[in-house]
Order: C-alpha cells, then structure tokens, then sequence
C-alpha cells in the first residue's frame, strides 16, 4: 500500500533538510511525499525541486502562499496513495514512524489510527510526551475523548478513500484549521484505531504559529467564527463534543489572556460565555468526568478553573489577577 506523506513547506530552508532526512530514510519503502511549497522566499522551494530529481518518490508543488489550510489541502488533491499521513516542515519522526502506522492501519482495518507526540527542542531534547494509550490490543475499543485530544493530522494514518469521501479539508483560517479537519472527520462516524506510540516529535519553537496567534486578541484571529465553522460540519451536541468546544474556549482565555488587560479579558469572558449559551453548549459535562478518560489531570485542572469562575460569576476577579500575574512575570523576563 502507498502512503503519501503530505509536508506543508514555508520558509522552512534551515530545517527543512532533517525533515527530509527523516522521510527519505523510513523503513517503510512505498511512500509518495508530497511537498507543497507555498510561495518560501528563503529558496525551500529550490532545495525540493533538487531533492525531487534525485528522488523519484518526492513530487513538489509550488503555489502562491495561501498558508499551512492551502497547502495541506493542495497535497490531498494530489495524493494518491491508499493511505495519507501529514508532517509539518520542522518536525521529526523516526525511521520506523511510518511502518508502525501502516502495521496498525492493516492489522485493525481502520479508517484512521491516532498516536501520542513528543514535544521537543529544536535540538531534539524531548520536553514532555503525550501518549494516548498504554495499554491497548490492536482493534481493542477505546473511550471515546481520546479521538478529540489531538486534533492536529500528524501522528496519524488516514485511509484516504474515506478522507475524500468525506470531503474532508482543512479551514482557510489563521489557526484552528486542523480542528475543522478533524471534525469534519469525526462527524462520519470512522472507525479508530489508537496506537501508543510517542514517536511524533513536535519542535516547539517560539517562531511557531502556535506559540504566537494564540496570544492576545486578534479580530483576523477570531476563536468564535472558527468555531461556528467547526458546528457546521459537526452537527452532533453530544457531551463530549460539548465538553471539547467548551475546553478550546477556555484554553483561548489563558491564551488570550497573556497580551490583554483585565478588562479586555473580562470582556472576552462575557463573550464567550453569551456563545456558548447561544449554541447551546455552556452546561457540557464537568471537567472531572469519567467519560474524559485519557485527559491529564492538568487540562482538566485548567478547564476547572474556568469552569467554576463563570459559574460563581467571578470572571471579572480572575481577569484582574490572571493579567496582573502575566504582566509581573512579563517584567521579570525583560530584566533578565
């Protein structure tokens, strides 16, 4: 079976080569990479088409740049491999990466496999790692909010015919392109396959669009129509769908709450809360659920603070405390 490898490539020149090294070197042969170059000034492009002449499994793409939405889906129109996995530009994977999704994808006749991730350095230090599963027999069921804990399309396999009947593709949007990917998925109901494997290595690097759009209150960034987009294509309210756009609202006001003053945070509070009410979502499941098992007591932590500070009404006390904190380390870091 052929696996296409879609990479999404901007200005990513000066790590781009371990990426590659990485993909060219997999023990799994019968692979398609898809790089899609969208519009790199830095040469990237030149450094494919090079790659692409000595490789006859690379096939590059070059288009304006339209961003990572664009040229992800670019890739799955030119896949054509019975299986589709993603990478993104700077991370890492072993050599064995693909050949353990593949075994698991053909021993469990999945639609789609999901692993963990490491988080690590840009010098391959691992920060911390994710796994959704420890102990689990291939095709054994497993509780349902592990589908909803990693919604990025790396550290899965995806069998394609079921991507495209789907029509599935992701958001043209600032951020939260892959979630819309994701649950256009979900709401057909796949069949899923969970590996443990941690094998993923994510670069967390401070360049990153997910280090920085996050921050602040962007109006070209805006959560909430991203997040009507998401109710379009997912038309279940069931608990756990609830409690997860519940989860990504209250990951955006710590988010949001690091460049904002307290009374602009506040005022996002309001918002969402009035959202969230609006869709018929603001009483989802508690954070401590049984049914969220795979969730670290961390996030759950975190949404419980959230949680219990709309509903004793002290949004207002939090955004004071919550900015003021952010504002003291803020100042400690540029004394350093």
């Amino acid at each position: 079976m052929t696996v296409s490898i879609i990479v999404p490539v901007y200005n990513a020149r000066k790590y781009l080569r371990k990426t590659v090294r990485d993909l060219l070197g997999q023990t799994y042969r019968d692979l398609e990479m898809i790089f899609v170059d969208d519009g790199s000034e830095d040469g990237s492009g030149r450094v494919l088409d090079r790659l692409a002449e000595r490789d006859e499994r690379v096939c590059v793409l070059h288009q304006a740049h339209g961003g990572i939405a664009s040229a992800r889906n670019a890739g799955i129109a030119a896949a054509s491999g019975e299986y589709l996995m993603f990478v993104d530009d700077d991370d890492r994977v072993p050599k064995g990466y693909v050949q353990e999704y593949v075994s698991c994808m053909e021993k469990t006749r999945a639609d789609i496999v999901m692993g963990g991730y490491r988080r690590i350095s840009p010098e391959g230090k691992t920060i911390f790692r994710r796994r959704l599963v420890r102990h689990s027999r291939l095709g054994e069921p497993q509780p349902e909010w592990l589908a909803y804990i990693n919604v990025a399309p790396w550290a899965k396999i995806y069998r394609s015919d079921f991507v495209k009947k789907c029509g599935a593709h992701f958001l043209d949007y600032p951020y939260g392109e892959d979630i819309y990917f994701h649950m256009m998925l979900l709401a057909q109901n796949p069949v899923i396959a969970y590996s443990g494997s941690t094998s993923y290595g994510w670069v967390d690097r401070k360049e990153s669009v997910s280090n920085t759009v996050h921050r602040g209150l962007k109006d070209e960034a805006d959560i909430l129509p991203m997040l009507d987009k998401v109710l379009e294509v997912h038309p279940q309210r069931d608990e756990l769908f609830g409690y997860f756009i519940y989860r990504h609202c209250a990951y955006h006001i710590y988010m949001a709450g690091r460049d904002v003053t307290d009374m602009q945070l506040k005022d996002e509070f309001r918002r969402c809360r009035l959202w969230l009410r609006e869709k018929g979502l603001r009483s989802p499941i508690s954070p401590f659920s049984k049914s969220l098992k795979g969730e670290l007591l961390r996030d759950r932590t975190a949404v419980a603070l959230i949680w219990v500070t709309t509903r004793l009404c002290l949004e207002k006390h939090f955004s004071r405390i919550y900015c003021k904190e952010i504002e003291e380390k803020g100042k400690i870091v540029r004394k350093k």
